[in-house]
């Protein structure tokens, strides 16, 4: 069986897989590869995969390298072959695929199937902000803005928070979360939602994980009484923008993590 491995650029991830998706119709699994790099891993299930020089160009100018090879049918020898394997977050979730091993005693076990959806752990933003959501105490209401494929409303869900709401604009993405809160055997509210035009769910805990015009918005119409809210999806140039929007709510910046050219912030109420 013919398996490519292409490594990206940490920040084209989500645009190389857009280009890719449409194409490889047995799915992409995703692995980190060191800082500011991404594995994507591909394989001829029940289609033939493209041609070397058409993966090129639909990767484009985020693609580091691109090796084929030939490997086991059987996939448990080919999960091996891969190197697949789950990610320890802050010490207390282990984030894997459904491919990969159970949690190792004494940590969460986190399964996401990516599909079409963002968010399995593979991009720096997903395991920043899960770390960062790990540090707080699990209690109250937990939503996810722009969930993806669910990860951090999962997490959530495990670590304690209830309810859990996970919302997106993207049906496909909710449709992900939906499915992956069943296979994690949890309770999560997932809905569509245009965040530039509705307000986020009540909550004491938010976590944004989107782009920094949907946070000033999301800023905006934030409801009152959230007491952390976890910011990420952004560089460091649109720090001080996203900054401002949330200050404006009263929100400041108590923790700030970095990881492959993203931001995550964790925000409080506070007076600076």
């Amino acid at each position: 069986m013919r398996r490519v491995v292409l490594r990206v650029r940490d920040d084209a991830v989500e645009d190389v897989l857009d280009a890719l998706l449409p194409r490889l119709t047995d799915g992409v699994h995703e692995h980190a590869a060191g800082p500011g790099a991404t594995e994507l891993h591909a394989h001829a299930l029940t289609e033939p995969l493209p041609a070397r020089e058409e993966l090129v160009a639909l990767a484009g100018p985020g693609l580091l390298s691109l090796d084929e090879s030939d490997v086991p049918t059987g996939w448990h020898e080919r999960r091996r072959s891969d190197g697949g394997g789950g990610v320890v977050i802050a010490g207390r979730l282990w984030l894997r695929s459904p491919l990969d091993p159970p949690a190792p005693g004494g940590l969460l076990d986190v399964v996401i199937e990516r599909s079409t959806a963002f968010g399995t752990g593979a991009h720096p933003t997903t395991r920043m902000c899960l770390a960062l959501l790990a540090a707080i105490e699990p209690r109250g209401a937990f939503a996810d803005l722009g969930c993806g494929a669910g990860a951090l409303a999962i997490a959530a869900a495990l670590l304690g928070f209830e309810p859990v709401d996970a919302v997106d604009r993207d049906a496909p993405s909710v449709d992900a979360a939906r499915e992956n809160a069943r296979r994690n055997g949890v309770d999560v509210r997932t809905r569509a939602l245009d965040l530039l035009c509705t307000p986020a769910p009540h909550a004491r805990v938010v976590a944004a994980n989107v782009p920094p015009a949907v946070h000033a918005r999301v800023a905006e119409l934030l409801p009152g009484g959230v007491e952390y809210l976890i910011a990420s999806g952004i560089r460091p140039d649109a720090r001080g923008g996203v900054l401002a929007a949330y200050a404006s709510g009263g929100l400041r910046c108590a923790e700030e993590r970095e990881e492959g050219g993203w931001l995550a912030l964790a925000l409080e109420p506070g007076d600076g």
